[in-house]
């Protein structure tokens, strides 16, 4: 009979789920993510109570934490990395209308290339192939040119190779190489992260299929190669003293807005 109880009481625990107690099941006790609630109402930008807000909704249950991301959120729309921990937090918990809500409002606001491939994550996990590159190309049109895209060129390229026909089946040869082969030359023209990765790949990939016709390429395309390759260069040098991570404040509210301007 005890054991019966207890599993009659471990049972009930399941059902009931996580508990609300003066602590919740959170970081800090409830009184003070409502104080610092509170204060945020006469300080906005106060970056203190903002951690706490998002210290707690990191280990709450996404349906106790969903109002504290849809707080931080309100004040803070283009914070990708916020945005991108919401999503998957959501996706964690099989709530998939309520991922593809969040993306639906934040992906075109947040050029963030860490959310934009959360978001590919989503569609390769829940959509058909034909969608799934669709959802490539899209992304493509919106940061294909980011210094950090490389490893959304080669998962499309990855994409492109084992695309199917409408039929289901596996697209005619001489589809699937001119459309990877315009990928890779359109990738490896832009002044990105490890292009040099993809210069391989490509000439894997033509030498695989015609060494005469590859060659003929690779010498039209090395020039622009080489090009992308020294722009590249002179963008890294500006692009490393930006944290792309630094919250969209007002003006003169942290020391390093003044650096970052610079």
């Amino acid at each position: 009979r005890r054991k019966q109880r207890e599993r009659k009481r471990e049972r009930d625990r399941d059902v009931a789920g996580p508990q609300q107690t003066s602590k919740t099941t959170g970081a800090y006790p409830q009184q003070e993510v409502d104080a610092a609630i509170e204060r945020l109402r006469s300080d906005q930008y106060n970056l203190d109570d903002w951690n706490i807000i998002t210290t707690e909704a990191k280990v709450r249950p996404i349906a106790q934490a969903r109002d504290l991301y849809e707080l931080f959120l309100t004040t803070f729309p283009t914070a990708g990395a916020t945005w991108r921990l919401y999503a998957e937090r959501e996706l964690q918990a099989g709530n998939l209308e309520e991922v593809k809500a969040i993306f639906a409002r934040c992906l075109l606001r947040c050029p963030n290339v860490d959310l934009w491939k959360s978001y590919l994550k989503y569609v390769q996990k829940t959509q058909d192939k034909k969608e799934v590159q669709q959802a490539f190309e899209f992304t493509l049109e919106q940061l294909g040119m980011d210094m950090n895209a490389t490893s959304i060129w080669q998962d499309y390229v990855s994409v492109l190779k084992t695309a199917k026909g409408e039929d289901g089946e596996m697209r005619d040869d001489a589809v699937t190489v001119t459309q990877v082969r315009r990928a890779y030359q359109q990738a490896i023209v832009i002044p990105m992260h490890n292009t040099e990765l993809l210069w391989k790949e490509w000439e894997q990939y033509e030498n695989a299929i015609d060494k005469t016709l590859a060659k003929r390429l690779f010498e039209e395309y090395k020039p622009k190669h080489a090009a992308a390759k020294q722009v590249y260069r002179q963008r890294k040098r500006h692009w490393e003293n930006i944290q792309m991570g630094v919250l969209a404040l007002p003006p003169g509210t942290l020391p390093i807005q003044e650096t970052q301007f610079e």
